[in-house]
């Protein structure tokens, strides 16, 4: 009896199917994710955006927050190893975020750094077709080849 209420139980998280929402955002994730490092593979030829030395293997939030507006903006995101970017998430809050501010300064201009600053703010309120139809945006860009 203890299994069958293990394979069907809506409390347990192991046998519970995804919303659409939840879905469509992984989706996104992957998609961005992908894009950003094969970006960083031309622009800095494939090297870590914060150390320069590693292969990048993760997409790194310069401004962090999850679940905001500013969490699939391209212009917040660069490629980093896994290295640096489980260190920068140590480091947050110190004079470190001083340099990784001039390097995103570097990238994007001071104007657009600050709007990116404003809009950490903003809750992210996108719909799981809205978040299907940003995935297919960023695939025609990775089809194109665009950065």
């Amino acid at each position: 009896m203890s299994f069958l209420y293990k394979k069907f139980c809506s409390k347990c998280k192991k046998h519970r199917v995804p919303s659409p929402y939840k879905k469509a955002f992984h989706l996104l994730w992957t998609v961005t994710s992908f894009y950003i490092r094969h970006r960083e593979a031309k622009r800095s030829y494939g090297k870590c955006f914060i150390c320069g030395k590693n292969p990048v293997e993760v997409a790194y939030h310069f401004i962090p927050g999850r679940w905001k507006a500013i969490y699939f903006e391209p212009d917040n995101l660069c490629g980093a190893c896994k290295a640096c970017n489980f260190g920068e998430m140590i480091q947050r809050g110190s004079a470190h975020d001083d340099k990784v501010r001039v390097a995103h300064v570097r990238m994007v201009g001071e104007g657009r750094v600050q709007q990116l600053e404003s809009m950490k703010r903003e809750p992210f309120k996108k719909s799981a077709e809205e978040l299907l139809e940003m995935k297919r945006e960023i695939e025609k860009k990775l089809a194109k080849g665009e950065k």
